[in-house]
C-alpha cells in the first residue's frame, strides 16, 4: 500500500492585486509518496504544523500503482529506511 501525502492550499485568490480567483486544481498537490503509514502520519503532523498557519492543510490518502514494476524503476521509499538485518 502507498500513503499519498496531499496539500490543500486554503487561499483561494491571487496576489495579483485583482483578486483572480485560483482555481481548485491550482491549490492541490501531492508533495510526497510513502509507503508506511506511520511515516505518512508523521509527515502530516511534522507539514502541518510547519505550514498550518501559512494557509495549508496535509492529509494522506491510500493509493496504488498498477503498472507492474514501476515501484522499483522510480525507487519510490518511505522517508526512513527501513533496518535490514
Amino acid at each position: 500500500m502507498l500513503y499519498a501525502i496531499v496539500r490543500v492550499d486554503y487561499v483561494g485568490f491571487a496576489n495579483d492585486g485583482y483578486g483572480t480567483p485560483i482555481p481548485y486544481r491550482d491549490r492541490i498537490s501531492v508533495p510526497k509518496i510513502v509507503d508506511d503509514v506511520d511515516v505518512a502520519n508523521a509527515e502530516v503532523a511534522r507539514l502541518n504544523t510547519l505550514n498550518g498557519r501559512k494557509g495549508a492543510q496535509y492529509f494522506w490518502v491510500n493509493t496504488r500503482i498498477k503498472e507492474p514494476g514501476i515501484v522499483e524503476r522510480l525507487k519510490i521509499h518511505s522517508l526512513y529506511p527501513k533496518v535490514r538485518k
